[in-house]
């Protein structure tokens, strides 16, 4: 499957999901892989959002795994980052209506959970102006910004947005880009152009239709990728200056679940396999999924698929490392 022309199949190996071992207690959707002072960490959720279990882990092979965090009623783990030496899992459903929190896991292992009164989710965290920032969706339907204060302590609103609730991060161009919950309104995502963010975000609408997102990915090319999903289909569209997008043709109705490079490749994980380009911008197939829903979205109700279920990507001691969204299995990619 050649998505554009200029790429000829001798530029990228094909290659082959070897599937591996399941982090204890997690169900279907591994939804992020980090690899982070030589071991390969990750956050799994049995439904995201909806119920059942949430853990983060740690695994040398994949094979292996270790809990990081303590099994208490979470219902959402969405995202690991690696800020500084330390690892930041915020929490996107904590139990009942307590408060929002972020775990913050020090190299020695000791964990820290700063709480956001308010808040009711809270799901990426970001350095943006030499400030750690998290965002949230808070009680009385509104989305904010924090930022990190101390370790253990309450951490203090930064921004608000016309949002009611704020989900995925990237830092681009030194602009911070916010995520949304589709509400029915034209615009799609929210931007602070200074740093650090401060007041009311600026609401961006950049595409036809509203999008929700599902992924942003900023690349080692300066480009900007967004996956995401308006007028009824996925899509992945790339920007060059944080503007103007253009949609990539080849990924037109591909559910991208994530992104990663390796020694200049950029990959993309979507629900029909694995691409690759070498540009950045001209994409070849180069594997299939081990089963058509390996890394398909997962549906959280009939006919209707949950945003933040999606499977993940990275690159771990050279090799390539998938994340399911449909058995909770982690994938090493061998051949490309």
């Amino acid at each position: 499957m050649l998505l554009a022309a200029g790429c000829g199949p001798g530029e990228l190996s094909s290659g082959r999901f070897v599937r591996l071992g399941a982090p204890a207690g997690a169900a279907s959707v591994v939804s992020d892989l980090l690899s982070h002072d030589g071991r390969l960490y990750g956050v799994a959720s049995t439904d995201p959002l909806g119920g059942g279990r949430a853990v983060a882990f740690a695994t040398d092979d994949g094979s292996s795994f270790e809990s990081l965090l303590p099994a208490d009623g979470s219902q959402g783990l969405l995202r690991i980052r690696a800020l500084g030496d330390r690892l930041w899992v915020p929490d996107a459903d904590p139990p009942g209506r307590e408060a929002g929190r972020v775990f913050e896991i020090g190299a020695d292992g000791a964990i820290q959970a700063g709480r956001i009164p308010g808040a009711l989710h809270t799901y990426d965290v970001a350095l943006h102006g030499g400030e750690i920032l998290a965002s949230s969706g808070m009680r009385g339907a509104r989305g904010a910004l924090h930022r990190f204060v101390t370790s253990g302590s309450d951490w203090e609103e930064a921004a608000s947005a016309a949002a009611s609730r704020l989900k995925g991060l990237v830092v681009y161009r030194e602009m911070l880009l916010a995520g949304k919950r589709r509400e029915g309104v034209p615009h799609d995502y929210l931007r602070w152009r200074e740093a650090p963010a401060r007041g009311a975000g600026e609401a961006v609408d950049a595409v036809p239709g509203e999008a929700v997102t599902i992924r942003w990915y900023a690349s080692s090319r300066g480009r900007l990728f967004w996956s995401l999903h308006s007028e009824g289909r996925f899509q992945l569209h790339a920007s060059d200056d944080g503007e103007r997008w253009a949609e990539l043709p080849g990924f037109r109705g591909v559910f991208v679940s994530d992104l990663a490079e390796r020694d200049g490749v950029l990959y993309v994980l979507g629900d029909s396999g694995l691409f690759g380009s070498r540009d950045h911008q001209r994409f070849v197939h180069l594997a299939a999924p081990p089963r058509p829903d390996t890394f398909a979205p997962p549906v959280a109700l009939p006919g209707r698929a949950n945003a933040d279920g999606s499977a993940s990507l990275a690159v771990h001691r050279g090799a390539l490392y998938a994340g399911s969204s449909a058995d909770g299995h982690l994938y090493r990619v061998d051949g490309p």
